[in-house]
């Protein structure tokens, strides 16, 4: 270390010559604001006096007539938008509004017809957004034959190729994209399609029981020349299974943990372009599972059928198809047994198929019925409801053996809401088989069951025969008699008024109707004579219009005069009987 007294002298004076300097910086304000202006302008010139960076050229692809011939398959395309520009004339690629503001070119022609991918494989921010394939000799003829915007990591698009055909494949970064500002280099992948894009490449699923599932997907699918609309949409990325049915069943196919806006559609064919449909949907019903895709048809043994998965508007992802069966109790054979005085059965018709020869229950088509089978003790009063259950359902109750052969007991569409209850007189012994089912196709969801059954109370034949009936005071009238009155008409367990021994009708000329003892006065119509006392039983004697005439001008006449009529009595258990008899009319 140098010693104050033995700084050279060369320092020294440097050190003196620059006290001028020194001492302008800690003059007045004034002085040294005067001396930072000129430092800052001197700085300013001299940096305009520089000569200008010369801007950076742009890629050696930049340029749709300067596009890198790709010579290997397969290939990966490396380049950076950095600096890259978009001609005149350029189209505006995929169609999407992206600009084009900066596009990088390849050109290929394949050595074989075949089905390849364009992939980007590389997480990170959007140095490019769209891929685009056209043929083409130059810009104005330019015929696009596939593209793709908003590419991110794992996408890309598909595309089928012709040997000889050359392709120009361009890169291009957009104007309005996610980030047009941000640029920089990628790697795209050219290779082969593997994945069951093509209805002759169809996956095989296996034939175990049911279920049976499938993966794949459509990221890269495309559709084939003849391949049908599935759902109804045009889609854009199918991808295809085949399985054959091992025996004659409902089947449910789905796409319920496929986690896209799929498309499915069932079929039966041996070509793409002649494919019988079988079943298919956009959206699986009842909000089953979103924007997934859920059918349900009827298998028959050998068949094979050809299953496809598409994307609403082209959506695309990984896929996973399901083939699960049935409901246990989907055919009538099958029907779950149920027994004893009151009880609560749970189940499901979701999926549950239709039966040829299958009867409209309450009327409406339906199409996913369930059964269940339940045999009366003795004699009694049943009720069954739906009342619990999550859907709108209609509900039958019939006896029979064969499900193309019912007779049907009781049945109901809406009772509480657009659930269903019956009611239904049972006879000791009878099995009675009961079906739930959806208002229309497509209606269906979790089943609550319930059942009461409450016994008829005993009855003890008379000890006397009933005292006759007072005569009739309401003349000129006519009376029933005979059969129709005394035994016809009465009905087990119903107490018809106009039959009963201990009351008489009469019926005059002039049409009305007087029930002794009641009081009652009702107008009788061409067509109906209604009797009812209080709400215990109605009883319904329907006339022809020209019988009822006939019966008139006999009466008139001074004879007797006999009408066939149709007696339907119905109880307060809501029983309907109903026949046809001759009764005998005097005066």
């Amino acid at each position: 270390m140098l010693s104050k007294g033995l700084v050279p002298e060369r320092l020294r004076r440097s050190r003196e010559s620059s006290m001028p300097f020194r001492g302008l910086l800690a003059g007045p304000q004034p002085h040294r604001s005067a001396l930072l202006a000129l430092v800052c302008f001197a700085v300013v010139v001299a940096a305009a006096s520089l000569p200008a960076r010369a801007a950076a050229a742009p890629p050696a692809n930049d340029n749709f007539a300067d596009a890198t011939t790709i010579s290997t398959f397969p290939a990966t395309l490396s380049g950076t938008t950095v600096d890259a520009t978009a001609e005149a004339g350029e189209p505006n690629h995929s169609g999407e509004g992206t600009g084009p503001g900066a596009s990088l070119w390849w050109r290929w022609t394949p050595s074989e017809t075949r089905h390849v991918t364009l992939s980007n494989s590389v997480p990170g921010p959007f140095y490019f957004e769209v891929m685009a394939v056209y043929t083409g000799d130059s810009l104005a003829t330019l015929d696009e034959v596939a593209s793709s915007f908003n590419i991110s990591a794992g996408r890309g698009l598909s595309f089928w190729v012709d040997a000889g055909e050359t392709y120009s494949i361009v890169i291009a970064k957009g104007t309005i994209g996610p980030d047009p500002t941000t640029r920089g280099p990628f790697d795209v992948s050219l290779d082969a399609f593997n994945g069951p894009d093509d209805f002759a490449f169809a996956q095989s699923l296996p034939n175990p029981p049911l279920p049976v599932f499938g993966f794949g997907s459509n990221v890269f699918a495309s559709k084939e020349s003849g391949e049908p609309l599935h759902a109804g949409e045009p889609g854009g990325r199918s991808v295809w299974w085949q399985w054959t049915a091992q025996t004659t069943a409902t089947v449910t196919v789905h796409t319920c943990s496929t986690i896209f806006d799929t498309l499915l559609g069932i079929y039966t064919g041996t070509s793409v372009a002649g494919l019988t449909e079988v079943a298919s949907n956009d959206d699986a019903p009842n909000d089953l599972c979103g924007t997934a895709s859920a059918t349900a048809f009827r298998a028959q043994a050998g068949q094979t059928y050809s299953i496809a998965v598409d994307g609403f508007n082209g959506a695309s992802g990984n896929v996973q198809l399901s083939l699960e069966p049935p409901p246990a109790n989907d055919d009538f054979v099958n029907a779950t047994s149920i027994s004893g005085n009151i009880g609560q059965t749970n189940g499901t018709n979701m999926f549950a198929g239709w039966e040829p020869g299958e009867p409209l229950h309450a009327g409406f088509p339906g199409a996913h019925s369930v059964w269940w089978r339940w045999s009366a003790l003795g004699d009694g009063t049943v009720v069954i409801w739906t009342c619990g259950s999550d859907f709108d359902t209609v509900l039958a109750v019939y006896t029979g053996t064969s499900v193309d052969k019912l007779a049907n007991v009781a049945s109901n569409d809406d009772y509480c809401g657009v659930r269903s209850r019956v009611k239904f007189a049972a006879r000791a012994g009878t099995e009675y088989r009961i079906a739930v089912d959806g208002t229309d196709a497509g209606v269906m969801g979790p089943i609550t069951l319930d059942f009461s059954y409450f016994a008829a109370p005993a009855r003890s034949a008379p000890s006397t025969p009933p005292p006759a009936p007072p005569p009739d005071i309401t003349a000129p009238a006519l009376r029933l008699s005979g059969a129709a009155s005394q035994k016809v008409l009465r009905q087990r367990g119903v107490f018809v008024v106009a039959a009963s021994p201990t009351e008489a009708s009469s019926v005059t000329a002039k049409g009305k109707v007087v029930v002794l003892r009641s009081a009652k006065v009702l107008k009788l119509t061409s067509l109906t004579k209604q009797i009812q006392k209080g709400a215990r039983s109605t009883l319904k004697l329907k006339l022809k219009t020209s019988a009822l005439d006939a019966i008139r001008r006999a009466l008139k006449a001074g004879k007797k005069a006999k009408a066939t009529v149709t007696v339907t009595a119905k109880d307060a258990a809501g029983n309907v009987t109903a026949k046809r008899r001759t009764i005998s009319l005097r005066r």
